[in-house]
């Protein structure tokens, strides 16, 4: 579709219309149902081009840093598809090896252990591998730490289970570790024994065939990136304030250890952060210098205030690691939490220099972004605009047909030159009518589309054409 100089692409209306809820006017998969989301989509382009790019509230600096935020995280990904992910070179002989052990499930009894040394001893200690593990000098049957699992090729817990298991063969018996599976984190594991299922068919040898050289493809991926990220991170020196980081780190507890880290998008938090009003608060109610200019840590060598650091919060939001935080852990993982915001400003700085902000999916998400605010805050100073009483406030479907509609109305009239609907495409698009959510964990900006345009319930496509659009044509004011 195209309304103007904007487009709406195939994969932008499915996603648009599967990867966040849709309302119950429009939630089926009938056609008409159909063209509801198709004339919400339009529409809330319709409403952005009323509003301009130029405007005072898109224009904003709190806004330009949560569409900087946007590009740049689609500007990482990208940095991860073309530098990580498309330059891997499979071992076909790795692959085959884990076919041919895929079909087994294990059973299997792990010991876990907070240190090396310890899990290092369990095994010497242990007796000969023919004796069984409930032998009370191996596994101390009391053990808290000891649990017994059932485990398939595709269902190990940790990338390191998988490669002591189907990576190379095993026997009944056979103790295996210490395997790491996290930091300070360790286990023993030992083979019950397994039931393996053979693949029968040359259909379920080529599924399991692409399954396992998906999975391949990922952890080597993975281990790319992380060695893109050593590279640009190795030297660097982050030194923390110690004074400024503890009052930083109070402040900032309140906010997340109460509220959660990942917000859904609203007008009024990206006008004003609440990091950044509760700081702000905090400041001027201190005695003593003002918290914000203070040093809150070196960057080799470089200051950072707590005011530098805020600007950058408005573009990246902070992403804890751990996602259950006590108190008494908070400041840890806020360190680590500032660490990778600096991981990701560097990582970002390589995707600029290899010209990532210019690919066109990273402009598409980009747009899709700004046209979406742009039509949030059109859409509330139309509403401002209209007298209305609480009752119809508080029902947002007559609130669209009595307020929204006829607006949405005047603008396809207005525009109906420059709208073009490639029919062909829309009717080939099927919706489905389960409700979902998209939700990227571990990323500064976790949805992954904008919520659904809740702007009208018109279903008539009376406006527009097929597939002719007038690029000569100007819009009209």
């Amino acid at each position: 579709m195209r309304i103007g100089e904007k487009t709406i692409t195939e994969n932008e209306f499915i996603y648009r219309a599967e990867y966040t809820p849709r309302p119950a006017y429009c939630r089926g998969s009938t056609n008409i149902h159909k063209k509801i989301v198709l004339n919400s989509l339009i529409a809330e382009k319709l409403l952005a081009l009323e509003a301009g790019e130029d405007n005072e509230f898109i224009q904003s600096k709190n806004v330009q840093a949560y569409i900087k935020g946007r590009r740049e995280q689609a500007m990482r990904e990208i940095l991860y598809t073309k530098d990580a992910y498309e330059t891997v070179i499979l071992d076909t002989t790795q692959i085959l090896e884990t076919l041919n052990l895929s079909g087994r499930t294990y059973s299997n009894t792990y010991v876990y252990f907070k240190d090396y040394a310890t899990a290092k001893s369990f095994i010497s200690n242990a007796p000969k591998l023919d004796n069984q593990i409930t032998n009370q000098k191996f596994v101390f049957p009391t053990h808290e730490n000891m649990q017994t699992r059932t485990v398939s090729w595709n269902e190990t817990e940790h990338d390191s289970i998988f490669q002591a298991l189907y990576t190379k063969p095993v026997t009944v018996n056979q103790v295996l570790g210490p395997i790491k599976i996290g930091n300070d984190n360790y286990l023993v594991l030992y083979v019950n024994g397994w039931k393996d299922t053979a693949i029968i068919t040359d259909k379920q040898f080529q599924s399991r065939w692409r399954d396992i050289s998906s999975y391949y493809k990922r952890r080597i991926a993975q281990r790319n990136y992380d060695e893109i990220i050593n590279t640009v991170m190795r030297g660097r020196s982050i030194i923390f304030e110690q004074n400024t980081f503890f009052k930083f780190t109070d402040i900032l507890a309140s906010i997340y250890l109460d509220s959660g880290n990942n917000k859904e998008v609203d007008l009024n938090n990206i006008l004003s952060p609440d990091v950044d009003k509760e700081l702000k608060y905090s400041s001027s109610n201190n005695g003593q210098e003002s918290l914000n200019k203070n040093t809150l840590f070196r960057l080799d060598g470089r200051i950072w205030t707590v005011d530098n650091f805020l600007e950058k919060l408005k573009s990246h939001p902070l992403v804890f690691r751990k996602k259950n935080i006590q108190n008494h852990e908070f400041g840890e993982q806020l360190k680590y939490a500032i660490i990778d915001v600096i991981t990701n400003y560097y990582l970002t700085q390589k995707a600029y220099k290899s010209g990532y902000n210019n690919i066109n999916s990273v402009q598409r998400i980009e747009q899709m972004w700004l046209d979406y605010i742009n039509a949030l805050y059109k859409k509330k100073q139309i509403l401002s605009n209209s007298p209305m009483d609480s009752s119809i406030k508080s029902n947002y479907l007559q609130l669209i047909q009595t307020y929204l509609d006829p607006v949405v109305d005047s603008l396809q009239a207005k525009y109906s030159e420059f709208i073009e609907i490639d029919i062909d495409i829309y009717e080939d698009v099927v919706l489905s009518r389960i409700d979902m959510l998209v939700y990227q964990d571990n990323l500064p900006y976790p949805v992954k589309v904008p919520s659904f345009p809740l702007l009208t319930t018109d279903h008539i496509l009376d406006y527009g054409s097929r597939k002719l659009y007038k690029r000569e044509a100007r819009i009209p004011n």
